[in-house]
């Protein structure tokens, strides 16, 4: 995943000349520190694999900590057609727990380190071919692919307000998440794939639909608006 964002760069530029400007200046009225906000990450609704909407809830608990909660739906839309009776166009749940710890806390901006823990399930509609044990011939079935992960994050980041209530938040982070890949819905379970053709380039697909449990990193990388009750 690449961090050379423009968004994140452009972010962090105006972060660090607003913290700049802010910590010349002395604030006459004391910021609250103790506040709720509600936040949308914006990078999952555009996720190739699974667009996902998700709402954050978090509550600074003073001006150096906050715990925060996040919820969220995915759908699928890559749906191979004709869609299975049992097609939903919600097709998992998202849900994740952070701790965060604020440093060089201002009015406009302030750094934040996070530590979080997650739990995501959803199933992929797909197709595939298979090798029929009874007859030797080769057929196409539709079924799904179902995950289910679980992990935790380590995530570095900055919040800037923009007037009393508006806010907005960028990080990236580096963590592990436990996949468990299986197949689900098919036709005959025990029939083999038609093993696949070398593959000529890398295929994030691929990569993500490996069967099986295993551990991998997690690289969470994210922009973020949000609206906080102070």
């Amino acid at each position: 995943m690449r961090y050379k964002n423009p968004i994140f760069v452009l972010l962090l530029l105006t972060s660090v000349n607003a913290f700049a400007q802010d910590s010349m200046i002395r604030k006459h009225t004391p910021t609250p520190n103790k506040y709720w906000s509600v936040k949308l990450p914006l990078f999952n609704l555009l996720d190739p694999v699974s667009p996902n909407l998700q709402v954050a809830v978090e509550r600074r608990l003073n001006g150096k900590n906050g715990i925060q909660l996040l919820a969220g739906i995915s759908t699928d839309l890559t749906t191979t057609k004709p869609r299975p009776r049992d097609y939903s166009v919600i097709n998992g749940y998202r849900l994740r727990a952070e701790y965060r710890r604020y440093f060089h806390v201002r009015r406009k901006v302030s750094f934040f380190l996070a530590g979080d823990v997650f739990y995501t399930q959803y199933k992929h509609y797909t197709r595939d071919s298979f090798i029929s044990q009874s007859t030797n011939i080769r057929y196409a079935d539709n079924f799904y692919i179902l995950k289910k992960m679980a992990g935790a994050d380590l995530k570095w980041g900055l919040q800037f307000h923009a007037g009393k209530h508006f806010m907005f938040e960028t990080f990236a982070g580096l963590g592990f998440k436990h996949k468990a890949v299986t197949r689900t819905g098919r036709t005959s379970p025990l029939d083999e794939p038609v093993p696949p053709l070398p593959p000529k380039d890398f295929s994030l697909g691929d990569q993500t639909n490996t069967l099986g449990n295993y551990t991998t990193v997690s690289m969470p990388l994210n922009f973020v608006i949000g609206y906080s009750f102070r």
